[in-house]
């Protein structure tokens, strides 16, 4: 902040020039008309008089208004300075608050990571599996193992009947009818959206003890994001772009967190839950994840309206 100096105004300088020009002017003018000293030790009493009135009548209104300059100058200067200070202090407020928000956001990126490493789940819970496989033990798998395999298990139950080789097993029992809504089951694969609904609910029953809490969290980071990023759109009300950008970094962070089978599955999430789907194609989450990668990369690709999803070739050499 620039340090406030008395006399850096123009308006001062001239209104102390003009204040030295009278005094010089007032004696000048006082030693060649007036007489006011006999030259025998006394002065002459009328003419001091006249010089009084004077003094009084032009001089001192001159004083006057010259005072009335420096008073408005002063007013003006304090004016500045305030608007200065103001501008420092919203500034200073400004920064504090993103401060806070980069605190708080990398705090929740920590605890994402955290979260996923705790997630443990038992391969005896797995919906689907090969017929021609060989009967494995069952082991429990945690972090990114667990992540592949939950996406597996969604894209072989997500199959049409009779359309995915070796045919497949799939575990019958429902537990939890009531997470999403119970739409019916006879979609066939020219409807995806409603497939993947009913797809969808009966993969989330078994999985919604290991990815409820996993997708709420991705949730409330992306809602942290999009909070702070309407709040500067609404106090800088220019300059979009650039504040589109600088949050676009934070969630670009989020996703550099999330492996293949992490982006599939928040694919299949977010057409399932409006408000997830809505901030996913904000922020674009999905632009690292592979047409390849999906359930079906004939008619899910364009099922996120303005996001235009990318071969693995294009994303691994950064074709857009």
């Amino acid at each position: 902040m620039k340090k406030h100096k008395e006399f850096d105004s123009p308006w001062t300088v001239i209104a102390t020039a003009l204040s030295l020009a009278v005094v010089i002017a007032f004696f000048i003018i006082i030693g060649e008309v007036y007489t006011i000293y006999t030259g025998e030790g006394e002065l002459k009493m009328d003419t001091t008089g006249q010089v009084g009135d004077f003094i009084g009548g032009v001089v001192g209104t001159t004083i006057t208004g010259v005072s009335v300059i420096l008073l408005y100058n002063t007013f003006i200067d304090q004016r500045t300075f305030s608007r200065t200070q103001t501008k420092y202090l919203e500034k200073n407020e400004i920064a504090q608050k993103d401060q806070q928000f980069q605190t708080t956001f990398f705090q929740l990126i920590s605890s994402h990571t955290s979260l996923k490493q705790s997630i443990l789940f038992n391969t005896k819970e797995r919906l689907t599996w090969w017929t021609e496989e060989e009967v494995e033990p069952y082991r429990t798998i945690s972090g990114i193992e667990f992540f592949e395999f939950a996406k597996w298990d969604f894209y072989r139950l997500y199959q049409p009947e009779g359309q995915i080789m070796p045919p497949i097993s799939i575990r019958q029992d429902n537990v939890l009818e009531h997470v999403l809504p119970n739409p019916s089951t006879n979609h066939t694969i020219n409807q995806p959206i409603e497939r993947i609904k009913s797809k969808y609910k009966k993969f989330f029953d078994t999985y919604h003890p290991y990815l409820g809490h996993y997708f709420r969290n991705i949730y409330y980071i992306l809602k942290h994001v999009d909070n702070h990023f309407e709040q500067d759109v609404a106090l800088a009300q220019t300059d979009k772009d650039n504040i589109e950008q600088k949050y676009k970094f934070y969630t670009g962070t989020l996703q550099s967190q999330l492996s293949s089978a992490e982006l599939f599955l928040l694919f299949y999430n977010g057409l399932c839950f409006s408000k997830m789907k809505q901030l996913i194609i904000k922020y674009d989450m999905l632009k690292n994840l592979a047409v390849e990668d999906l359930a079906d990369s004939e008619r899910h690709t364009t099922l996120y309206q303005g996001i235009a999803l990318k071969t693995r070739h294009s994303i691994i050499h950064g074709i857009n």
